[in-house]
C-alpha cells in the first residue's frame, strides 16, 4: 500500500541577499520616486517561510530613500543635495516568514549610494564680513592679516563646479592685489600705505567669488591699517628755560612737559623720563611729564643751573623717542657762608721784606651772588726758633680789607722771630642770614721768616780784637793750641761759619782741625828752639751769598821747657901738659851750650872725679891743675866733665851731660866715641871727650938694674969680645929715656 508522507517545511534557512553589497552613483538632481536600485534575495524554505520582506534599517538619513518591502525596489523619497549629504550607506535587511516574526530568519548587507554633483550652488564666503589688518608701510607683496579668515569662498558643488575665482572691489581696492585663485590679498607694488592718511584708518572693500557657471557670492572686507611706529614723539617747544628759587622744598612742581606722537595705540602712548642732567635733583612723572624737585635741597651755590635732557618714548615694539632740553636756572638766596679757598697756607718771606710788601693772597669766595666780603686779621702769634712766644708782634702784618692781600706792616727780624701764625676771618656784609655771614673755619697763614745774610760773624767774647795764648813747646801734631769761636745770628747757611787760617808766620806749624770749628792744632812738633812765636789770622766766613767774614789776629807765644841737654862744643877734648906744670895752671877749657833759654840755658860744669890732680871751674869750664903731676907715676888721666843746666833748681828740672877727659898716653883710637857713648848711655844727649896727656921732662936719672955687676973674662980674649951686658932704665921717655953708656974709673981704658 502506498503511504504518502508529506514533509512539512520548517524555517531552517536564512534568506540571502543576492546583489549586495553594491555601489551605485546617481545625480543629486534625481527626481523624487525615481528608482535607483532593485535588491534581489532568495530563501530555500517554502511557503510562509520563503516569504521575504525588505527594509532599510540604517543609513537612510532624512529618509532620503524608500524600499518596497515586497519587491526590494529602492526609489528617491525626497530631493537630494550632494552638498549636504554626498553619499549614503544604506543597510538593507531581508527577513522571512513575516507572519511569525518570532521564528523569522534574517540577512543584511550594504548599499552605497554616491550622489554626483550638479552646478546648483553659488559660491559662499565663510564670513559675511572679513576683518583684516595690514601694517602701514608694509612692502609690496605683504599679505594682509585676516583676523577671521582666511578669505575663503566655498562652492558646495564638486569638481569644476566648485572652482572659485576671487575679485576685490571698492574705492581703495587699488592699494591691494588679490590672488584670483586663493583669495590672498597683498599690498600692491608701488603703493605706500600710510595709516595717518586715513581717518579712520579702516578700508571698506568688497570680495567677489564666482564659479565656472558665473554663479557668485560676495563678502565685505574691512582692512584696518595698523600703526607702524613711524612717527617720533615731538615736544613743542623742544627747548624751554624756567627759573627755580633755591631751597624750594622736595616735591615742588617745576613744570610739565608735553610731547605728542601721531602714531596710535602703544605706538602713541608716551613715557617720560629724564635722560641726563638731573643729577638726582629732579624727578619726572612717566605719564604726566610733571617735573618735580626730588628729595633733596636745591642749592644754587652747589650748582646754579641744570640742563635736563627729557625724553619721551612711545611704547612701540621698536620704541621711538623725542627729546626736549629743559634749562632750569636756580635763583639765588644769600644763604652761604664765605669760605677761604685755601684756609691753611704757608709762605716764606725774607726778613728784608719792606713794609707794604704783599706776602700772600688769602682769597675767600661766597657762592652766593653779589657778596660783599671784608677781610680781617683776628690774631698774630709769633714764635722763635725754640717755639717760645715772642711778645708785641701784633702789628707785624696787615690785610687789605677788600682783597685779602696780606702785607708786611712792620720790619721783620729773623733773629728775633722765626714763625708767625696769622689768623684771618672774612665777613659777607650782604648775607640774608646773619648767622651765616662769618667764615667758618678761619684761615691760618703760617709765615716762615727767611734769613737774610745781614749779620757778620763775631768772635767771642764780643769786642775782642785779638787772641793770645802761651803754648808750651813740645806740642805734638794734633795737639790743640787754641780754640777760637765766632757766632753769626743768621740762620741756615747764612749762619753757618767756616774758618780759615791766613798769614801764617812762620808757615807750616798750625792748621785747623775742622773748617767748621775754630780749633787750631799743631801741624808739626812745636820747638821753642826753632820758633818763639806763631802768629796768624783766623777768618770766620758765613756761607751766605755773598758771604760775610770777620778776621782776628792770633798770637801764640811758645814757652820754653827744659827739653835740651847741654851739648859740649866738641865731641872730645885732648890736651898735653908737661908734668912739671905748676899747680893752678889752666890746661884747657870745656864749653857746652844749651838750646833752651833762660835758666834752662845756664850751665854749671863739674868733674865727676879729678883724682885729686885736676879741678873744673863750674862757671867757666876751665880745667886746671890741682896738684903736681908726675908722668912717671901716671902719664894720662881720664876725667869726666859734667855740664848741668838750670843751676839751683831741683834735680827733676835739670838736665846734664858729661864728657870724659883723658890724659896723655892714650892709644891712637883705642877709646873712641862709641865707647864714650857706651859709658854715657844713661845721658840723653851726645857727649864729647877730653884727652889730657902728661908730657915728660928729664927729671929721672937712669938706673942700672943692679947696683953692682961682676963678671969674669978669659985672658987673651980678643979685643971686642963681650964681657958683660949691663942694663939701665930711665923712667922718662923719648930722648929723655935714650941712654948712653960709658966706663969711668980704673981699667976704663983697657
Amino acid at each position: 500500500m502506498l503511504v504518502g508522507i508529506q514533509v512539512l517545511d520548517i524555517n531552517d534557512n536564512d534568506p540571502v541577499l543576492l546583489n549586495l553589497p553594491m555601489n551605485i552613483t546617481i545625480s543629486e538632481n534625481t527626481p523624487v520616486s525615481s528608482s535607483v536600485a532593485h535588491i534581489l534575495a532568495s530563501d530555500a524554505d517554502s511557503g510562509c517561510n520563503a516569504l521575504l520582506t525588505f527594509n532599510i534599517t540604517a543609513g537612510n538619513r532624512e529618509q532620503a530613500f524608500f524600499i518596497s518591502a515586497t519587491t526590494g525596489i529602492i526609489t528617491v523619497n525626497r530631493p537630494l543635495d550632494r552638498e549636504r549629504i554626498p553619499e549614503y550607506k544604506l543597510t538593507i535587511s531581508v527577513k522571512d516568514n513575516p507572519e511569525n516574526p518570532r521564528i523569522a530568519r534574517r540577512d543584511f548587507d550594504f548599499l552605497l549610494i554616491f550622489l554626483s554633483d550638479e552646478n546648483d550652488n553659488h559660491p559662499l564666503f565663510t564670513e559675511s564680513t572679513y576683518q583684516a589688518e595690514v601694517m602701514e608701510n608694509s612692502p609690496a607683496g605683504t599679505p594682509i592679516t585676516v583676523l577671521n579668515g582666511p578669505i575663503l569662498a566655498l562652492d558646495a558643488d564638486q569638481d569644476i563646479y566648485a572652482v572659485v575665482t576671487y575679485q576685490l572691489l571698492g574705492a581703495q581696492s587699488g592699494l591691494f592685489d588679490i590672488n584670483n585663485s586663493t583669495g590672498m590679498v597683498t599690498v600692491r607694488s608701488g603703493v605706500i600705505i600710510d595709516r595717518e592718511a586715513f581717518s579712520p584708518p579702516i578700508l571698506e572693500l568688497l570680495l567677489l567669488a564666482e564659479d565656472i557657471g558665473l554663479l557668485n557670492g560676495t563678502a565685505a572686507l574691512l582692512v584696518t591699517i595698523l600703526d607702524d611706529n613711524d612717527n617720533r614723539p615731538t615736544f613743542s617747544p623742544h627747548a624751554l628755560t624756567v627759573h627755580l628759587l633755591e631751597n624750594c622744598p622736595p616735591g615742588f612742581s617745576v613744570l610739565q612737559v608735553t610731547a605728542t606722537d601721531e602714531d596710535s595705540g602703544l605706538n602713541g602712548e608716551l613715557v617720560y623720563r629724564i635722560e641726563a642732567g638731573a643729577q638726582d635733583r629732579f624727578l619726572i612723572h612717566p605719564v604726566t611729564g610733571v617735573i618735580r624737585v626730588s628729595n633733596v635741597t636745591i642749592d644754587r651755590e652747589e650748582q646754579e643751573s641744570y640742563r635736563l635732557t627729557v625724553v619721551a618714548t612711545d611704547r612701540g615694539t621698536v620704541p621711538l623717542s623725542g627729546t626736549a632740553i629743559i634749562t632750569i636756572l636756580i635763583n639765588d638766596i644769600n644763604d652761604s657762608r664765605p669760605e677761604f679757598l685755601n684756609p691753611i697756607q704757608t709762605v716764606s718771606v725774607l726778613e728784608s721784606a719792606e713794609p707794604g710788601t704783599v706776602i700772600a693772597n688769602i682769597t675767600a669766595i661766597d657762592r652766593d651772588l653779589n657778596p660783599k666780603l671784608e677781610y680781617h686779621i683776628i690774631g698774630i702769634v709769633a714764635k722763635d726758633d725754640t717755639d717760645r712766644l715772642v711778645p708785641d708782634q701784633e702789628d707785624a702784618f696787615a690785610v687789605n680789607i677788600n682783597t685779602g692781600s696780606v702785607m708786611v706792616k712792620s720790619p721783620l727780624n729773623r733773629e728775633l722771630v722765626a714763625t708767625y701764625e696769622v689768623t684771618l676771618s672774612v665777613i659777607d656784609n650782604a648775607s640774608d642770614l646773619p648767622e651765616h655771614a662769618v667764615s667758618v673755619p678761619n684761615a691760618k697763614l703760617t709765615v716762615n721768616i727767611l734769613d737774610v745774610n745781614d749779620n757778620t760773624p763775631q768772635f767771642k767774647p764780643f769786642g775782642i780784637t785779638y787772641y793770645t795764648e802761651r803754648v808750651l813747646e813740645g806740642a805734638t801734631p794734633g795737639t790743640t793750641l787754641i780754640a777760637v769761636a765766632a757766632v753769626d745770628p743768621d740762620k741756615g747757611l747764612n749762619g753757618l761759619i767756616t774758618y780759615t787760617l791766613l798769614d801764617l808766620v812762620p808757615p807750616g806749624y798750625v792748621q785747623l782741625e775742622d773748617s767748621s770749628a775754630g780749633k787750631v792744632i799743631a801741624n808739626r812738633t812745636v820747638d821753642y828752639e826753632e820758633v818763639h812765636w806763631l802768629n796768624f789770622t783766623v777768618r770766620a766766613s758765613d756761607n751766605g751769598s755773598p758771604p760775610r767774614a770777620a778776621e782776628i789776629p792770633v798770637y801764640l807765644e811758645i814757652v820754653d821747657i827744659n827739653d835740651n841737654n847741654p851739648i859740649f862744643d866738641h865731641p872730645s877734648y885732648q890736651e898735653a901738659v908737661f908734668e912739671d906744670v905748676p899747680v893752678g895752671t889752666v890746661i884747657l877749657t870745656v864749653s857746652a851750650t844749651d838750646a833752651d833759654s833762660g835758666n834752662f840755658a845756664l850751665i854749671e860744669y863739674s868733674l865727676v872725679d879729678g883724682e885729686g890732680k885736676f879741678a873744673l871751674n863750674p862757671t867757666t869750664g876751665d880745667i886746671y891743675v890741682l896738684s903736681s903731676l908726675d908722668r912717671e907715676k901716671k902719664d894720662h888721666y881720664i876725667l869726666t866733665a859734667l855740664a848741668k843746666d838750670n843751676p839751683g833748681d831741683v834735680a827733676s828740672n835739670r838736665r846734664e851731660n858729661s864728657v870724659q877727659v883723658r890724659g896723655a898716653g892714650l892709644g891712637q883710637g883705642h877709646y873712641g866715641l862709641g865707647f864714650w857713648r857706651q859709658q854715657a848711655k844713661p845721658l840723653e844727649n851726645d857727649c864729647c871727650r877730653v884727652v889730657i896727656q902728661v908730657l915728660d921732662i928729664n927729671d929721672c936719672r937712669p938706673q942700672f938694674s943692679k947696683t953692682q955687676f961682676s963678671t969674669s973674662v978669659y985672658e987673651n980674649e980678643p979685643v971686642g969680645t963681650s964681657v958683660i951686658t949691663m942694663m939701665a932704665t930711665d923712667q922718662d921717655e923719648g930722648f929723655n929715656a935714650e941712654l948712653a953708656y960709658s966706663l969711668e974709673g980704673p981699667g976704663a981704658g983697657m
